[in-house]
């Protein structure tokens, strides 16, 4: 009996144990996560201009509209990873939807010009609910995002806020 208590102890403080570590390597992680964004801010230099994106000189963020954005997708998904995924860019666009995820995370849906299946998605941190409130479907928006690739041709970003209404 003894025997068993020792171990159940010992598997106590072990379980203990491995989520201090799993905190402290989630804490550096996210250090990390934030040194690498300001890492990935593109140079003017190797921003490539085509008739429907136009760059801007506010942090050398790129400015796109959100049916451009589905269309380089539905179009080239490598191509489009390649000049949004990590890079935060500006987006203008209709809004179609305004919504919370199974975590309660914020998002709005804007117009892709086609089907509503293949219209990108922005994803808000928790503390911009109360101006996402205020947005309202049909309404023109411009928002600077953090693109994160795609799911089945929707184009996925993160880490958004509102530029102007």
């Amino acid at each position: 009996m003894k025997l068993i208590k020792s171990l159940i102890k010992l598997s106590l403080f072990g379980f203990i144990f491995i989520l201090i570590i799993g905190f402290l390597v989630s804490k550096k992680s996210k250090n990390n996560e934030s040194l690498t964004r300001q890492e990935n801010i593109v140079p003017q230099s190797n921003i490539k201009k085509d008739s429907n994106t136009t760059q801007t000189n506010e942090n050398t963020e790129i400015t796109v509209s959100s049916s451009q954005l589905s269309k380089e997708y539905d179009e080239n998904t490598i191509a489009a990873d390649e000049k949004y995924k990590d890079k935060r860019f500006k987006i203008t666009g209709k809004v179609v939807s305004i919504n919370t995820d199974f975590s309660d995370t914020p998002y709005l849906v804007l117009s892709s010009g086609n089907d509503f299946f293949t219209s990108p998605q922005f994803s808000f941190e928790s503390e911009h609910k109360s101006e996402l409130s205020k947005v309202k479907k049909g309404m023109k928006i411009t928002l600077s995002c953090i693109g994160a690739g795609d799911i089945v041709k929707t184009p996925m970003n993160k880490e958004c806020f509102i530029v102007k209404k």
